[in-house]
């Protein structure tokens, strides 16, 4: 499950929520778990804008971030700007507090983010509606709807476990798979052209992680695999705040929503780049794999 190590740079003093968790329809599934009504918020010194109902957040996102960017793919490079251009309501806004949130959802040893990504991709592989308590599904609800175009053709970075390659693998007919054991040129034949889709809330950085702190970096750069997003102006997406990234170095993707909306167009090995031995801070012999794929 993708975690969080950064908490949004949205503190919790000023204007209310319109609708608190608790009042949420979703299913409560996890034993123990007590519904949380978030507090209000005070927005960064120059915050995304405050739209009063999600019509206008959407209206207004649309107007600022177009489906169609004639540039070749490229790093986003006025992160800060980014943000600011955003318009959320207060609801979407607590949520996306919630979801930045890295401390143990109750009864759990995973945050909040963590449990829900987790619900919803198991969901999809059993073809159910996700259970959600109360906390996650305000949560999913206001986070999808914050959601808008990219706005333009970038490029975002993301690092995963190879428990991922190896699941992409298995669903391209590779039984037992277990990519450090396969040389590059069988990787490329088996995953270059090949499409799938994501039903999580995925994390990506717009910067690699260029504001984080060192420890985060250690964790997230030296994992087994590196995906190099190339994402299309029109994929759905949103900027949270500081997450894992650094200040402002966060993109959110939405769900796929059963769409195979993700092309694998390059599989490669960066001999430069140990991959950290798991649960540890030391780096390994094994050169770090990197998948280029494109999304929209």
């Amino acid at each position: 499950m993708g975690g969080r190590s950064a908490k949004s740079g949205l503190s919790s003093v000023g204007v209310s929520p319109t609708t608190a968790p608790s009042a949420m329809g979703g299913s409560v599934s996890m034993a123990g778990a007590t519904p949380v009504t978030p507090s209000a918020f005070q927005m960064q010194q120059q915050p995304p804008n405050l739209a009063n109902t999600p019509q206008q957040a959407q209206q207004a996102n649309n107007a600022a971030f177009p489906t169609v960017d004639n540039s070749p793919f490229h790093d986003l490079y006025n992160g800060r700007q980014y943000y600011q251009n955003q318009n959320l309501t207060a609801d979407q806004i607590t949520a996306t507090i919630q979801y930045l949130d890295d401390q143990p959802e109750s009864g759990s040893m995973y945050s909040m983010s963590q449990n829900l990504n987790h619900l919803l991709v198991q969901a999809a592989q059993n073809g159910v509606a996700p259970q959600m308590n109360a906390n996650q599904a305000y949560t999913y609800r206001h986070l999808m709807a914050a959601m808008h175009n990219l706005g333009y053709n970038v490029n975002l970075t993301r690092y995963d476990h190879g428990e991922f390659v190896n699941t992409l693998l298995k669903q391209n007919g590779i039984k037992n798979a277990n990519f450090s054991t396969m040389p590059v040129s069988q990787l490329q034949a088996a995953l270059v052209g090949k499409t799938y889709g994501e039903e999580r809330f995925l994390s990506t950085s717009y910067n690699d992680f260029k504001n984080a702190s060192s420890q985060s970096k250690m964790t997230f750069q030296h994992r087994a695999v590196r995906i190099e997003y190339k994402a299309k102006a029109s994929t759905q997406a949103m900027m949270p705040g500081n997450g894992p990234g650094g200040a402002i170095g966060e993109v959110v993707l939405a769900p796929s929503g059963g769409r195979k909306n993700m092309k694998i167009v390059g599989v490669r090995v960066d001999s430069s780049r140990k991959v950290r031995q798991k649960g540890t801070a030391y780096l390994s012999s094994q050169d770090q794999l990197v998948l280029t794929v494109e999304v929209d």
